[in-house]
């Protein structure tokens, strides 16, 4: 049986007392939050969180520079957790819910396990 190399927890979506999280569960969860998190938002962390929330309006509109600058902000983020590296990322627009999906794929670095992570932002 293999030893899981990381363990946590995340209280997000996660129904009872059972909150660990293990492996690359854990991480998909960490990069999630980061990717959730307003950037600025964190008390004491000013610079944790992303700036897809602020740029919302301008990726429904296909607003090619605010693709760049979100997309370049999900990889500083996903280039920051030392567990990862990151194959690629794309947004997917949703108009008709009004969300933007973070579809990312990344390698885990200890066991180079491809696997891929989507967070829905908006709506």
């Amino acid at each position: 049986m293999a030893v899981s190399t990381y363990r946590g927890y995340s209280s997000v979506n996660r129904k009872g007392v059972n909150t660990a999280l293990h492996g690359i569960d854990l991480i998909k969860a960490d990069l999630a939050n980061h990717v959730s998190t307003p950037l600025g938002t964190r008390p004491g962390r000013p610079r944790w969180g992303c700036v897809i929330h602020d740029m919302l309006f301008e990726l429904f509109e296909n607003d090619q520079t605010a693709r760049n600058i979100v997309l370049s902000d999900i990889k500083r983020i996903i280039r920051s957790d030392p567990r990862v590296r990151e194959v690629a990322t794309v947004l997917v627009p949703d108009p008709d819910s009004h969300v933007i999906i973070v579809d990312s794929t990344c390698v885990e670095v200890e066991t180079d396990m491809e696997f891929g992570f989507q967070v829905p932002i908006g709506g």
